[in-house]
């Protein structure tokens, strides 16, 4: 048989074309039944029967019209209709991607998608966290501000008392007695931020548990099923209440209240109420330096937002988080494209199969080519 003859009983051999036409409509109708299922969940009639149907009619339909099509395109002689055909071949290939291929995907890793949602959703409340825990952590710096401000009216009070600094009267009198007031009231300022730091500091905790039950329930065995995601869902709530409470838990507005320092006393000498004149203004402005510092902590704070959770099926997270799983997208677009490679190959075949047999000789081998080089 010469080269001519094996060629075309090769092209017209068309056995294994049908077995693969076969294997890759049988792929595309297996994985559109587990990718509906996946996408409709449940117990009832339709979400039994349609997936069924839907594989039964996919399958069957793509092999139908594949066959045909790889049965009469190659054979057709007009350039314009072989053309045409393999335009049909692309189109139904680029249909097939758009469906069989998302459920392919869906089946082989539809449930590693839903883990990475889930995955996403906490490196977020992770985050939200550490802003939350930043903007404690600058009020914390506070405290220290406060205790110097209690020390210096302190300071302030011993030197009224010994040397008269402010009424010119040594001796303990009411001047002395307003800035150690005074100082008293940043003392528990300072100790009620203390309180108000133990308080987020126990919120911080408890959120951090919260966050080890969400990478927990990612890693349970059941973590990508309905049940799954509800657990993970509930324990978002949870945390969503506890970061919530932590961020409100701020003793800014206790700094920022000037009517802390102000404490009224009366006198019947002029030196005495000149002096308190004079004491309640330097509290003044110290609680003024000390305003300011709030408001800048205040301005750095970070929006936390809400929190939340949307439970996703398997075939919105695999199309989703396409990018986590290409090798299940692979897979899926290989065997679509099973087809068209063979309409390719049949349509190159027939058309080297049409020329006629050409005698061809076989290589000469040139002796001296160094010679003549």
């Amino acid at each position: 048989m010469n080269y001519s003859s094996e060629l075309q009983h090769r092209v017209k051999s068309t056995g294994y074309v049908t077995a693969i036409l076969a294997f890759a409509a049988a792929g595309a109708g297996v994985a559109t039944y587990f990718g509906l299922c996946a996408l409709m969940p449940g117990d009832t009639v339709e979400s039994v029967l349609v997936p069924i149907v839907s594989a039964l009619v996919i399958g069957c339909g793509l092999f139908a019209i594949w066959h045909k099509v790889i049965s009469l395109v190659p054979l057709l002689h007009d350039p314009a209709k072989r053309t045409m055909g393999m335009a049909i071949g692309v189109g139904l290939t680029a249909v097939t991607i758009a469906i069989s291929s998302w459920f392919i995907a869906t089946s082989i890793g539809g449930k590693q998608a839903v883990l990475e949602h889930m995955k996403s959703n906490l490196t977020k409340y992770e985050v939200t966290l550490k802003r939350a825990s930043e903007n404690a952590a600058d009020e914390v710096d506070l405290v220290a501000d406060v205790l110097r401000v209690s020390a210096e009216l302190r300071a302030l009070a011993s030197a009224e008392k010994n040397n008269g600094a402010l009424s010119g009267i040594k001796g303990s009198g009411q001047v002395v007695q307003v800035l150690r007031d005074a100082a008293d009231s940043y003392q528990r300022l300072a100790s009620d931020l203390k309180d108000v730091n133990k308080n987020v500091n126990t919120s911080a905790r408890e959120a951090g548990r919260l966050i080890g039950e969400l990478q927990a329930v990612i890693n349970s065995d059941d973590g990508s099923t309905a049940e799954g995601q509800r657990r993970f869902s509930d324990t978002v709530v949870a945390l969503q209440s506890v970061i919530t409470e932590m961020d409100r838990t701020s003793g800014l507005p206790s700094i920022k209240r000037y009517g802390i320092l102000t404490v009224e006393y009366t006198s019947g000498s002029n030196g005495q109420r000149r002096a308190i004149r004079n004491a309640t203004s330097s509290m003044e402005q110290f609680t003024q330096k000390l305003s300011k510092e709030a408001e800048r902590v205040e301005k750095r704070r970070k929006d936390l937002g809400s929190i939340g959770y949307s439970p996703i099926n398997e075939g919105m997270a695999a199309w989703k988080y396409a990018g986590t799983i290409p090798v299940a997208w692979a897979v899926g677009v290989g065997i679509d494209l099973m087809p068209l490679i063979l309409l390719m190959l049949m349509m190159i075949g027939h058309a080297e199969a049409r020329d006629s047999y050409k005698r061809r000789e076989p290589f000469a081998v040139v002796e001296g080519w160094k010679e003549a080089a």
